[in-house]
């Protein structure tokens, strides 16, 4: 018999396995890089790698949106949109921020851009999840998108080619 908590994990890592393709598979990530580079080579437009960001953005919102209909069934409607905003107000505060220091950036050599990204976004990214995580301890069952990944890292995506989150939802 599972626990609420274990049951809400179960459904979260596969809605994660199969929305988040991003972070499940490294070979997505490989040919989005190779693919924005060689744009980039053929165009003579380096503004093309905020493409990347915009990518992961577009990747984490779909299994955001899937989270919020799983948690649903858990929680109340204003704590669901709570977490589900501030999870993505972050997100986008975040990939605003790195588009920013992109654009102002790009023309400086890769390592000073580098260097700058992450002296501004790292602060940025631990604050923003200080607070997310400050806010999940209203709920005693709170599962941070951290250890969903985690999870399904842990658990492999080979165990689960039978299943799919859409019958569990």
């Amino acid at each position: 018999m599972q626990t609420a908590r274990e049951e809400r994990l179960q459904k979260l890592a596969l809605a994660y396995r199969d929305v988040e393709w991003l972070g499940t598979r490294w070979y997505w990530n490989v040919f989005l890089f190779i693919t924005v580079g060689v744009l980039i080579e053929w165009t003579d437009l380096p503004i093309l790698i905020l493409t990347i960001p915009a990518v992961f953005l577009g990747s984490d919102f779909r299994y955001q949106l899937k989270k919020r209909k799983i948690l649903d069934g858990y929680l109340s409607n204003a704590q669901v949109r709570r977490q589900f905003l501030l999870r993505i107000g972050c997100h986008v505060l975040l990939y605003a921020v790195l588009t920013v220091v992109i654009i102002q950036t790009i023309d400086r050599p890769f390592w000073q851009m580098l260097v700058t990204i992450f002296a501004i976004l790292t602060p940025l990214y631990f604050i923003s999840e200080w607070i997310i995580r400050r806010d999940g301890k209203r709920d005693p069952d709170y599962i941070s998108d951290v250890e969903v990944a985690r999870f399904v890292r842990q658990k492999g995506t080979s165990q689960w080619n039978t299943y799919s989150s859409d019958k569990h939802v």
